[in-house]
């Protein structure tokens, strides 16, 4: 369980550097370590919590659209973790929902990486 955390921390770690050189993005200097903090704890808390209620709309779908609903999902956290960190700040709607597209590959890969 410990391992998954540090692995996710590192990876959305990572993840948050690469999105800070885009101009819409922008995180501030020494805040990477509080904002992935954050993610990870938004991530596990607010993505369990919409995860749970997210099976009525996979399961009337036929399992279609899971991806639309995680990728969803990962927009309203990255947008909770914008509006709880000082140090995160998205501009622009496009940036967000790439952002949460970054975010959901970015969970996927973990999940690959940690069974």
């Amino acid at each position: 369980m410990i391992i998954k955390f540090l692995i996710t921390g590192l990876t959305y770690a990572l993840l948050l550097y690469i999105l800070s050189q885009f101009k819409n993005f922008s995180l501030r200097s020494g805040g990477l370590l509080v904002v992935t903090l954050i993610l990870v704890f938004v991530d596990w808390l607010l993505g369990t919590v919409l995860g749970f209620f997210a099976w009525i709309p996979k399961v009337l779908t036929l399992g279609l659209l899971n991806p639309i609903i995680d990728w969803f999902i990962k927009v309203i956290i990255f947008w909770v973790t914008d509006k709880l960190s000082d140090s995160l700040k998205i501009t622009g709607l496009w940036m967000l929902w790439g952002s949460g597209l970054a975010l959901a590959i970015a969970s996927y890969v973990v999940s690959l990486l940690v069974k």
